[in-house]
C-alpha cells in the first residue's frame, strides 16, 4: 500500500492496516530507521486505556489465592481483594503527623 506524505508531514494510515492492528485515535506509532536500508520499521503503541485493559488480570497467575475464588463466588466488591499498597507519608504529610504525635504526647 502506498500513502502520500502531506505538506504538514502527516501520513494517513490505510484502513486495512488500521483494522488489522486495531489502531485507534490517540495511539502512537514508533518510527525506527533500519540501518543500511531505505526502510522504516513502524511499531504500534496502544493508548493508555488499551494498555491498562491488557494488564488487568496479568498478575493473577502470581497470586492464585487472590481474585479467581472471589470472582468465581460472584463477589462483586473486589476492591477489598485488590487493594492499593499502604501509602507511607513523606514530606509535609510526615511532618504534620509527627507534630500531631508530639501534641498528643504533651497533652497526656
Amino acid at each position: 500500500m502506498i500513502t502520500t506524505v502531506t505538506p504538514s508531514h502527516t501520513i494517513p494510515i490505510p484502513d486495512d492496516i488500521s483494522r488489522k492492528f486495531g489502531i485507534q485515535p490517540g495511539w502512537r506509532l514508533d518510527w525506527s530507521p533500519i540501518e543500511g536500508r531505505d526502510e522504516i520499521l513502524v511499531r504500534v503503541i496502544p493508548g493508555r486505556g488499551e494498555l491498562a485493559r491488557r494488564l488487568l488480570w496479568a498478575g493473577q497467575r502470581f497470586s492464585p489465592e487472590r481474585g479467581s475464588k472471589e470472582i468465581a463466588r460472584g463477589n462483586k466488591d473486589i476492591s477489598q481483594t485488590f487493594r492499593k499498597p499502604f501509602h507511607v507519608p513523606t514530606g509535609k504529610c510526615e511532618r504534620r503527623l509527627k507534630m500531631r504525635e508530639n501534641r498528643k504526647q504533651h497533652e497526656s
